[in-house]
Protein backbone atom coordinates (compact mmCIF):
# COMPACT_ATOMS: atom_id res chain seq x y z
CA UNK A 1 0.00 0.00 0.00
CA UNK A 2 1.26 3.45 -0.89
CA UNK A 3 2.78 5.39 1.98
CA UNK A 4 2.26 9.14 2.05
CA UNK A 5 4.80 11.56 3.50
CA UNK A 6 3.51 14.01 6.14
CA UNK A 7 4.09 16.88 3.71
CA UNK A 8 2.04 15.22 0.97
CA UNK A 9 -0.74 14.62 3.49
CA UNK A 10 -0.58 18.26 4.61
CA UNK A 11 -1.03 19.46 1.05
CA UNK A 12 -3.96 17.11 0.54
CA UNK A 13 -5.64 18.32 3.72
CA UNK A 14 -5.04 21.96 2.78
CA UNK A 15 -6.72 21.33 -0.56
CA UNK A 16 -9.70 19.52 0.95
CA UNK A 17 -10.20 21.88 3.90
CA UNK A 18 -9.83 24.88 1.62
CA UNK A 19 -12.41 23.59 -0.84
CA UNK A 20 -14.93 22.80 1.91
CA UNK A 21 -14.37 26.23 3.48
CA UNK A 22 -14.80 27.93 0.11
CA UNK A 23 -18.09 26.17 -0.54
CA UNK A 24 -19.38 27.01 2.94
CA UNK A 25 -18.40 30.62 2.40
CA UNK A 26 -20.29 30.68 -0.91
CA UNK A 27 -23.54 29.33 0.57
CA UNK A 28 -23.39 31.24 3.88
CA UNK A 29 -26.73 32.85 4.61
CA UNK A 30 -28.73 30.41 2.48
CA UNK A 31 -32.13 29.45 3.79
CA UNK A 32 -32.41 26.28 5.87
CA UNK A 33 -28.76 25.84 6.88
CA UNK A 34 -29.74 26.16 10.53
CA UNK A 35 -32.26 23.30 10.35
CA UNK A 36 -31.54 20.69 13.03
CA UNK A 37 -31.56 17.25 11.39
CA UNK A 38 -30.57 14.98 14.28
CA UNK A 39 -28.21 14.51 17.21
CA UNK A 40 -24.75 13.76 15.85
CA UNK A 41 -22.29 11.09 16.95
CA UNK A 42 -20.61 13.65 19.20
CA UNK A 43 -23.83 14.34 21.08
CA UNK A 44 -24.51 17.82 19.71
CA UNK A 45 -27.24 18.97 17.35
CA UNK A 46 -26.42 18.31 13.71
CA UNK A 47 -27.62 21.12 11.48
CA UNK A 48 -28.01 20.97 7.73
CA UNK A 49 -24.84 23.06 7.38
CA UNK A 50 -22.89 20.46 9.39
CA UNK A 51 -24.07 17.63 7.15
CA UNK A 52 -23.30 19.56 3.99
CA UNK A 53 -19.76 20.22 5.24
CA UNK A 54 -19.18 16.63 6.33
CA UNK A 55 -20.56 15.10 3.13
CA UNK A 56 -18.37 17.31 0.97
CA UNK A 57 -15.25 16.68 3.07
CA UNK A 58 -15.75 12.90 2.97
CA UNK A 59 -16.37 12.98 -0.78
CA UNK A 60 -13.21 15.00 -1.41
CA UNK A 61 -11.08 12.75 0.81
CA UNK A 62 -12.38 9.71 -1.07
CA UNK A 63 -11.33 11.31 -4.36
CA UNK A 64 -7.77 11.67 -3.02
CA UNK A 65 -7.69 7.86 -2.56
CA UNK A 66 -6.08 8.13 0.86
CA UNK A 67 -6.28 4.73 2.62
CA UNK A 68 -7.98 6.28 5.61
CA UNK A 69 -10.51 5.99 8.34
CA UNK A 70 -12.32 9.25 9.01
CA UNK A 71 -13.39 10.24 12.51
CA UNK A 72 -15.83 13.10 12.28
CA UNK A 73 -18.04 15.21 14.49
CA UNK A 74 -21.36 14.20 12.96
CA UNK A 75 -21.12 10.56 11.87
CA UNK A 76 -18.38 9.13 14.06
CA UNK A 77 -16.23 6.61 12.17
CA UNK A 78 -16.34 6.35 8.37
CA UNK A 79 -13.94 3.96 6.63
CA UNK A 80 -13.22 5.14 3.07
CA UNK A 81 -10.81 2.27 2.31
CA UNK A 82 -11.00 -1.49 2.82
CA UNK A 83 -7.62 -1.50 4.56
CA UNK A 84 -7.00 1.96 6.06
CA UNK A 85 -3.53 2.87 7.27
CA UNK A 86 -4.30 6.46 8.36
CA UNK A 87 -6.95 8.08 10.50
CA UNK A 88 -8.22 11.54 9.57
CA UNK A 89 -9.79 13.28 12.55
CA UNK A 90 -11.91 16.25 11.56
CA UNK A 91 -14.58 18.76 12.44
CA UNK A 92 -15.88 19.81 9.01
CA UNK A 93 -17.66 22.84 10.48
CA UNK A 94 -16.33 24.00 13.83
CA UNK A 95 -18.36 26.92 15.09
CA UNK A 96 -21.57 25.94 13.32
CA UNK A 97 -23.72 28.19 15.51
CA UNK A 98 -21.53 31.12 14.51
CA UNK A 99 -21.73 30.06 10.88
CA UNK A 100 -25.51 29.79 10.62
CA UNK A 101 -25.82 33.06 12.56
CA UNK A 102 -23.44 34.76 10.08
CA UNK A 103 -20.96 35.47 12.85
CA UNK A 104 -17.69 35.26 10.88
CA UNK A 105 -15.76 32.90 13.16
CA UNK A 106 -15.90 29.29 11.98
CA UNK A 107 -13.49 26.77 10.48
CA UNK A 108 -12.94 23.47 8.74
CA UNK A 109 -10.36 21.48 10.71
CA UNK A 110 -8.68 18.16 9.97
CA UNK A 111 -5.55 16.25 10.92
CA UNK A 112 -4.06 12.84 10.19
CA UNK A 113 -2.22 10.19 12.21
CA UNK A 114 -1.07 6.65 11.42
CA UNK A 115 -3.84 4.19 12.24
CA UNK A 116 -1.34 1.97 14.07
CA UNK A 117 -0.57 4.93 16.38
CA UNK A 118 -3.91 6.76 16.50
CA UNK A 119 -2.99 9.31 19.14
CA UNK A 120 -2.85 13.09 19.34
CA UNK A 121 0.88 12.83 20.03
CA UNK A 122 1.37 11.01 16.70
CA UNK A 123 -0.53 13.42 14.45
CA UNK A 124 1.76 14.06 11.48
CA UNK A 125 -0.10 16.71 9.48
CA UNK A 126 -3.12 18.96 9.67
CA UNK A 127 -4.96 21.93 8.22
CA UNK A 128 -7.42 24.45 9.65
CA UNK A 129 -9.28 26.56 7.07
CA UNK A 130 -10.70 29.85 8.37
CA UNK A 131 -13.98 30.06 6.45
CA UNK A 132 -14.61 33.79 6.53
CA UNK A 133 -11.05 35.14 6.78
CA UNK A 134 -9.93 32.91 3.89
CA UNK A 135 -6.76 31.77 5.67
CA UNK A 136 -5.46 28.21 6.03
CA UNK A 137 -3.13 27.20 8.87
CA UNK A 138 -1.31 23.90 8.39
CA UNK A 139 1.67 21.85 9.51
CA UNK A 140 3.75 18.77 8.76
CA UNK A 141 7.27 17.57 9.44
CA UNK A 142 8.36 20.47 7.20
CA UNK A 143 7.08 23.01 9.71
CA UNK A 144 4.21 25.49 9.94
CA UNK A 145 2.42 27.10 7.04
CA UNK A 146 0.08 30.04 6.60
CA UNK A 147 -1.70 29.83 3.23
CA UNK A 148 0.90 27.28 2.06
CA UNK A 149 3.78 29.65 2.82
CA UNK A 150 6.30 28.69 5.50
CA UNK A 151 5.49 30.42 8.79
CA UNK A 152 7.82 31.08 11.71
CA UNK A 153 5.25 32.16 14.28
CA UNK A 154 4.36 35.52 15.84
CA UNK A 155 6.78 37.86 17.51
CA UNK A 156 4.29 38.59 20.29
CA UNK A 157 0.73 37.76 21.30
CA UNK A 158 -2.35 39.83 22.00
CA UNK A 159 -4.00 39.83 25.42
CA UNK A 160 -7.16 37.77 24.90
CA UNK A 161 -7.77 34.77 27.14
CA UNK A 162 -10.43 32.24 26.12
CA UNK A 163 -12.24 30.50 28.98
CA UNK A 164 -14.98 27.85 28.84
CA UNK A 165 -16.23 26.39 32.13
CA UNK A 166 -19.34 25.11 33.87
CA UNK A 167 -17.95 26.06 37.26
CA UNK A 168 -19.10 29.56 38.35
CA UNK A 169 -16.35 29.64 40.99
CA UNK A 170 -13.81 30.11 38.23
CA UNK A 171 -15.07 33.60 37.41
CA UNK A 172 -14.29 34.97 40.87
CA UNK A 173 -10.80 33.49 40.48
CA UNK A 174 -10.44 35.07 37.05
CA UNK A 175 -11.45 38.45 38.40
CA UNK A 176 -8.47 38.32 40.75
CA UNK A 177 -6.20 37.09 37.96
CA UNK A 178 -7.12 40.00 35.68
CA UNK A 179 -6.44 42.47 38.49
CA UNK A 180 -2.91 41.09 38.76
CA UNK A 181 -2.54 40.87 34.96
CA UNK A 182 -4.37 43.98 33.69
CA UNK A 183 -3.17 43.54 30.11
CA UNK A 184 -5.42 40.51 29.54
CA UNK A 185 -9.11 40.33 28.66
CA UNK A 186 -11.65 37.50 28.74
CA UNK A 187 -13.17 36.34 25.45
CA UNK A 188 -15.36 33.42 24.25
CA UNK A 189 -15.50 33.26 20.46
CA UNK A 190 -17.23 29.95 19.73
CA UNK A 191 -14.78 27.91 17.63
CA UNK A 192 -12.10 25.95 19.47
CA UNK A 193 -10.23 25.27 16.22
CA UNK A 194 -9.80 28.96 15.49
CA UNK A 195 -9.27 30.01 19.10
CA UNK A 196 -6.42 27.52 19.43
CA UNK A 197 -5.00 28.33 15.99
CA UNK A 198 -4.98 32.01 16.88
CA UNK A 199 -2.59 31.24 19.73
CA UNK A 200 -0.11 30.07 17.11
CA UNK A 201 -0.73 33.28 15.15
CA UNK A 202 -0.26 35.58 18.15
CA UNK A 203 -3.87 36.74 18.13
CA UNK A 204 -4.89 35.01 21.38
CA UNK A 205 -2.73 34.44 24.46
CA UNK A 206 -4.32 31.50 26.25
CA UNK A 207 -7.12 28.92 25.84
CA UNK A 208 -8.72 27.24 28.86
CA UNK A 209 -11.59 24.74 28.85
CA UNK A 210 -12.66 22.54 31.75
CA UNK A 211 -16.31 22.21 30.72
CA UNK A 212 -15.92 18.53 29.84
CA UNK A 213 -17.83 19.15 26.61
CA UNK A 214 -14.86 19.23 24.22
CA UNK A 215 -14.20 16.27 21.95
CA UNK A 216 -11.00 15.20 20.27
CA UNK A 217 -12.34 16.34 16.87
CA UNK A 218 -12.84 19.85 18.28
CA UNK A 219 -9.21 20.40 19.20
CA UNK A 220 -6.88 17.81 17.64
CA UNK A 221 -5.91 19.66 14.42
CA UNK A 222 -5.41 23.11 15.97
CA UNK A 223 -3.83 21.85 19.19
CA UNK A 224 -1.32 19.89 17.08
CA UNK A 225 -0.67 23.06 15.04
CA UNK A 226 0.25 25.15 18.09
CA UNK A 227 2.15 22.28 19.69
CA UNK A 228 4.26 22.16 16.53
CA UNK A 229 4.80 25.92 17.00
CA UNK A 230 6.23 25.30 20.47
CA UNK A 231 3.27 26.30 22.62
CA UNK A 232 2.13 24.40 25.70
CA UNK A 233 -0.84 22.03 25.36
CA UNK A 234 -1.48 20.58 28.82
CA UNK A 235 -4.20 19.66 31.29
CA UNK A 236 -5.11 21.72 34.37
CA UNK A 237 -2.38 19.93 36.33
CA UNK A 238 0.30 20.94 33.82
CA UNK A 239 0.74 17.45 32.36
CA UNK A 240 1.10 16.97 28.60
CA UNK A 241 -2.18 16.04 26.96
CA UNK A 242 -2.60 12.95 24.84
CA UNK A 243 -5.72 11.17 23.63
CA UNK A 244 -6.98 8.73 21.02
CA UNK A 245 -8.16 9.96 17.63
CA UNK A 246 -9.54 6.56 16.62
CA UNK A 247 -13.17 7.32 17.48
CA UNK A 248 -14.88 10.19 19.27
CA UNK A 249 -13.63 10.92 22.78
CA UNK A 250 -14.32 13.59 25.38
CA UNK A 251 -11.53 15.86 26.62
CA UNK A 252 -11.94 16.70 30.31
CA UNK A 253 -9.87 19.86 30.22
CA UNK A 254 -7.14 21.64 28.31
CA UNK A 255 -4.90 24.66 28.80
CA UNK A 256 -2.91 25.99 25.87
CA UNK A 257 -0.72 28.99 25.22
CA UNK A 258 2.76 30.42 25.60
CA UNK A 259 4.51 28.22 28.16
CA UNK A 260 5.36 30.91 30.71
CA UNK A 261 1.81 32.31 30.68
CA UNK A 262 0.31 28.82 31.01
CA UNK A 263 2.54 28.20 34.04
CA UNK A 264 1.53 31.52 35.60
CA UNK A 265 -2.15 30.81 35.00
CA UNK A 266 -1.98 27.27 36.40
CA UNK A 267 -0.02 28.42 39.45
CA UNK A 268 -2.69 31.04 40.07
CA UNK A 269 -5.44 28.40 39.86
CA UNK A 270 -3.57 26.24 42.35
CA UNK A 271 -2.85 29.10 44.73
CA UNK A 272 -6.50 30.14 44.63
CA UNK A 273 -7.62 26.60 45.48
CA UNK A 274 -9.46 26.11 42.20
CA UNK A 275 -7.09 23.28 41.23
CA UNK A 276 -5.47 20.94 43.69
CA UNK A 277 -2.12 19.28 43.14
CA UNK A 278 -2.23 16.33 40.72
Amino acid sequence: MEEYSPEVLRKLLVEVAGEVAGYLRDIAGSEGLDEVLRIGAGGDQTRKADMIAESLAVELLKKEHIPARIVTEESGIIDIHDNPSYVVVMDPLDGSMNYVSLIPFAAVAMAVAPLNKPLFSHIIAGAIANIFLKEIYSFSDKGLFLDNVGYRGPGKSMGSIIVYTNNPNLFSVLKKFFKKKPGYRLRILGSASLELSYIGLGRISLFFNDSGSLRNVDIAPAAAFIKKAGYAVVDIYGSLIDFSVNGLHRIDNIVAGEKSLVNIFLNFLRESGYVSSA
